[in-house]
């Protein structure tokens, strides 16, 4: 679980490699992308709070950032907190909101925010 913002984001715990936290300094370009060095590997880097236009999110000189991946396919995605594990159910977003990029379902947490 994370936060963006004043919103939740929960990533599936299969997915998560690791979590970090890097400076601003430690960022570099490849064309027109972001990416970080982790331990010898160059991942592109992902900021949630620019994918999602939040208004609100942190632009810090130091990032916290949560290593996701499938197989030997990783990204790095930089989030404004970290809250850890929580079990949740995850709801599809069905037909009713359509597919909304970036997100594949919603669930409310324990004390009634929608994640």
């Amino acid at each position: 679980m994370v936060t963006l913002g004043k919103q939740v984001y929960a990533f599936p715990l299969t997915n998560v490699s690791e979590t970090i936290r890097i400076a601003d300094n430690e960022v570099r370009r490849i064309g027109n992308n972001e990416v970080i060095v982790v331990r010898d590997k160059i991942l592109p880097l992902v900021r949630l709070g620019r994918l999602f236009q939040c208004q609100d999110c942190a632009e810090d000189t130091k990032m916290f950032v949560v290593i996701l991946g499938s197989g030997d396919k990783k990204i790095a995605v930089v989030v404004d907190t970290l809250m850890g594990e929580q079990e949740i159910v995850i709801k599809s977003l069905g037909d009713y909101l359509g597919q909304v990029s970036g997100l594949s379902g919603a669930c409310i947490l324990g004390d009634g925010k929608v994640a």
